[in-house]
């Protein structure tokens, strides 16, 4: 028994269930040890404000990550990543809660690949913060 979904089970337009993500000094903290991006408006808020930035912000690696979690947690485990994008538009600051929303853009076969084309966005009370893409392979029944 698997927890995966299975390409066959899955049609252009279906919406992943919405991931809401609450924003913490904390987990951008994490994120600046964990991937060695020291840059002050990841992690000191007087530094950032004084550049005109409205808070310290998470960066493109957290980013990322959060889209990873999200599509990983909707296609299940037996699924692989073949291709990402990431286009940052606003910031997502502590106290914010990033919503991140998505939906099956098309699927196809490419040789032993059964791919889902994922279209996924992230937002916060302010507005659209980044637009994704994911191209997926799928465990199939055949």
């Amino acid at each position: 028994m698997t927890d995966s979904l299975f390409w066959e089970d899955i049609n252009e337009g279906d919406e992943l269930t919405t991931l809401e993500f609450p924003i913490t000094v904390k987990n951008l903290v994490m994120a600046v040890v964990g991937t060695r991006d020291f840059m002050p408006y990841h992690h000191d808020s007087e530094y950032t404000k004084s550049t005109g930035s409205r808070d310290q912000f998470v960066n493109t690696m957290f980013n990322q990550a959060m889209f990873g979690r999200f599509v990983t947690d909707w296609c299940g485990p037996e699924a692989d990543f073949r291709s990402t994008t990431l286009r940052m538009i606003g910031q997502v600051c502590p106290g914010d809660t990033a919503i991140l929303e998505g939906r099956v853009g098309s699927k196809r076969r490419d040789g032993d690949d059964y791919r889902v084309e994922l279209e996924l966005n992230s937002r916060n009370h302010l507005g659209t913060a980044c637009a994704a893409t994911a191209s997926m392979a799928l465990p199939s029944r055949d």
